[in-house]
C-alpha cells in the first residue's frame, strides 16, 4: 500500500475548513427567497457544490462531474432558449439520478474482500482484477467528460460570439454564467486528466507515477472544488437577469 505524502495529511485539516464554509454558503443560498437563486443553474450549482465537498470519496466525484455536465447543458439549452425541459420535476429528477446511479455503481465495494497482507490492510482485493475494472471505467468516464465537456464548451464560446452581434441584452444577461461554466468545465478537466493519469499509472503499475498523482491529488482536488465558489463570486456583480 502507498503511504500517504505529507501535504495530503497536511490539506486535509485546510480542505475540511475549506469545505465546511463552503457547505454553510450552499446552505444559506439554498434557503434564499431570491428569485435568482431559485433558478435551474443554482439548483444544480448547490446539488453539484454539496457533492464536490466530498470529492475524495468516488461515488462523490462521479456524482460532481455529473454535476458539472448538467450545468453546461442548463447553459447551452438557455442559450438556445430551450427551457421547457428545466421544469422542477425535471430538475429534481436530474439531481436524484446525479446523486442515486454513481451510489448504486459503488455498492458492489462495500461486500468486495478486503485485502490483509501479513495482517496489515493492502486495499481492496484485486485477485479478481475488479479494482482494476473500476480504475478503467474511471478513465474512461473521465476521459469522456472532458471530450464531452470541451466540445459544450466550444459551442457556449461560439453562441455567445453569435449573440454579441444580434442580441446585445441577452448577451450581457448570459454572459457571466456562461463564462462560469467554461472555468469551471476547464478545471474539472484538470480533474478528469488527473484521474485519467491516475488510471494510466494503475494499470501500467508504474509506482513512480502513481506517487507523483497522489502528490498531486490536494491540489487538484481544490482547484476543481474551490475555483467554482471563487468565479462566481468574481462574477455576481455582472447582470443576473436570467438563468
Amino acid at each position: 500500500m502507498l503511504p500517504i505524502p505529507s501535504n495530503v495529511a497536511i490539506f486535509f485539516f485546510v480542505e475540511l475548513i475549506g469545505c465546511s464554509l463552503y457547505s454553510l454558503f450552499l446552505l444559506i443560498i439554498s434557503y434564499s427567497k431570491q428569485a435568482f437563486l431559485n433558478t435551474p443553474f443554482f439548483k444544480l450549482f448547490i446539488s453539484t457544490g454539496f457533492a464536490g465537498n466530498g470529492i475524495s470519496n468516488g461515488s462523490a466525484t462521479f456524482c460532481y462531474t455529473l454535476g458539472k455536465l448538467l450545468i453546461v447543458l442548463n447553459r447551452v439549452t438557455t442559450l438556445l432558449s430551450i427551457e421547457i425541459i428545466w421544469s422542477p420535476r425535471t430538475i429534481f429528477a436530474m439531481i436524484f439520478c446525479q446523486y442515486i446511479v454513481p451510489l448504486i455503481g459503488h455498492f458492489y465495494f462495500a461486500i468486495t474482500p478486503v485485502n490483509w497482507v501479513d495482517g496489515a490492510y493492502k486495499g481492496l482485493d484485486s485477485a479478481t482484477g475488479s479494482v482494476g475494472i473500476y480504475r478503467s471505467i474511471i478513465g474512461v468516464f473521465y476521459a469522456l467528460y472532458a471530450l464531452i465537456g470541451v466540445a459544450l464548451n466550444l459551442f457556449v464560446v461560439k453562441r455567445l460570439r453569435n449573440l454579441s452581434l444580434s442580441s446585445t441584452t441577452f448577451y450581457r444577461q448570459q454572459r457571466s454564467l456562461a463564462l462560469y461554466t467554461i472555468a469551471s468545465t476547464m478545471t474539472h478537466v484538470v480533474f478528469a486528466l488527473h484521474q485519467f493519469a491516475w488510471t494510466y499509472a494503475f494499470s501500467a503499475g508504474d509506482r513512480g507515477v502513481q506517487l507523483s498523482v497522489r502528490g498531486m491529488k490536494p491540489f487538484v482536488y481544490g482547484l476543481t472544488t474551490f475555483s467554482d465558489l471563487v468565479v462566481l463570486f468574481l462574477l455576481s456583480g455582472q447582470k443576473k437577469n436570467k438563468f
